[in-house]
């Protein structure tokens, strides 16, 4: 990257903060990429994303660089003004310790269905065993066990208000919201959040 900055600064002419900024956050994308291969469906999915809206300036310079420099050529971004303001998708950045909680429930047995169709009033809290029991839509006499640190983590930025309960989903778009969760953002996030979870470890 050190190439990258410089040339950021000899041709683009940005001052040196700057062009370590853009190799900074370039480098980390590069990092959470999953597979060997940089795909135009990959960059999309990571440069979607709303925390990672910053890094589409860089992601463009450095792919110019590489033309320019290498004669090599990543796959080219396109912002989707539909993706971008689909249903659902939050407005602030969802903190990592939620993202957490719902990585846990996952594996607790979370999915798509209970995402988008449950709501705060259709759990009961279970406090001798610190689990929450929900019902698994479309198996009847069928429940869920969740993890009640973790659902206390959802609730606190789910914000359901008293007597709101049957409005406000599991995992609303943003908090106190009657809209649940973008799953595809959700996933998309997720995985994102799992792979620097992973390379911390790591580390």
């Amino acid at each position: 990257m050190k190439d990258f900055r410089k040339w950021l600064v000899d041709v683009r002419g940005l001052n040196t903060e700057s062009a370590r900024v853009y190799a900074s956050r370039v480098s980390s994308m590069m990092r959470s990429l999953p597979g060997d291969e940089v795909t135009e469906e990959v960059v999309k999915d990571y440069l979607d994303l709303p925390e990672y809206g910053p890094t589409r300036s860089a992601y463009r310079a450095f792919r110019d660089y590489l033309v320019a420099v290498e004669g090599t050529e990543l796959p080219e971004y396109k912002a989707s003004q539909r993706k971008r303001g689909a249903i659902g998708v939050p407005v602030t950045r969802v903190p990592d310790e939620v993202l957490d909680a719902i990585i846990t429930l996952e594996k607790a047995g979370l999915s798509k269905r209970e995402v988008r169709q449950c709501y705060w009033g259709h759990l009961i809290h279970l406090p001798e065993k610190n689990v929450y029991e929900l019902p698994v839509f479309g198996q009847a006499h069928t429940w869920l066990q969740l993890p009640g640190d973790a659902v206390d983590v959802i609730r606190k930025y789910a914000q359901p208000k008293e007597g709101m309960e049957m409005c406000t989903p599991l995992i609303p778009a943003n908090p106190g919201s009657t809209k649940p969760i973008n799953w595809r953002w959700l996933k998309q996030t997720l995985a994102v959040r799992t792979r620097n979870r992973q390379m911390s470890a790591i580390s």
